[in-house]
């Protein structure tokens, strides 16, 4: 548990430098076997031992990113794959290209909203403010005035939800709720 928590600090904490910063975010974010061939202990391996599922460290690390603002200006590591739950769960409610942007934001946090119109797909451009709107809606996206980050749930967006609803109660409960059980208990 110490190493994945000091490797989630050294991606969002503010006095580690950018090389650091890229190399910690690389170890929790590559599952390629050949990036798991050249390292010893690997994210999965720790994740493994502890019963946790990768996926969901993984999308609490992007809500993290968010709330304090990193921003990576390029795309770290290119073989960064976004987890298959999410990406068939988007795919299921909004199609091929609103997955083709979650990889896009995935692989880039705090991609902006200007680099985010240049390196979309051209298929996506027709309609993409709005895919971008119901991504956020739905919670998989969080837009910071201008950056963008791919978090899968949104806790921030179920609260809302809740207080429109009128729930009392309910807003406070989703809150509150662990950012595990956001997700469905059915992949290790």
């Amino acid at each position: 548990m110490k190493i994945i928590m000091a490797a989630c600090r050294s991606v969002y904490l503010s006095r580690i430098k950018h090389d650091e910063r890229v190399k910690a975010f690389e170890w929790l974010f590559r599952d390629d076997d050949d990036y798991n061939r050249r390292h010893a202990l690997t994210m999965q391996m720790c994740c493994a031992a502890l019963r946790v599922r990768p996926f969901v460290v993984r999308t609490r690390l992007m809500y993290e990113l968010s709330k304090r603002w990193v921003v990576f200006d390029e795309p770290v590591a290119g073989s960064l794959r976004i987890p298959a739950y999410l990406a068939d769960e988007l795919w299921f409610r909004h199609g091929a290209l609103a997955v083709d942007l979650l990889r896009l934001i995935w692989s880039t946090p705090g991609i902006t909203t200007n680099a985010l119109q240049v390196k979309a797909p051209a298929e996506a451009m027709k309609d993409l403010a709005g895919i971008l709107a119901r991504c956020v809606e739905d919670g998989y996206l969080i837009e910071r005035t201008g950056f963008w980050y791919a978090t899968g749930r949104n806790p921030e967006v179920r609260s809302h939800a809740s207080e429109m609803r009128m729930t009392p109660g309910l807003a406070k409960k989703a809150r509150e709720t662990p950012w595990s059980q956001l997700w469905p208990d059915d992949e290790f």
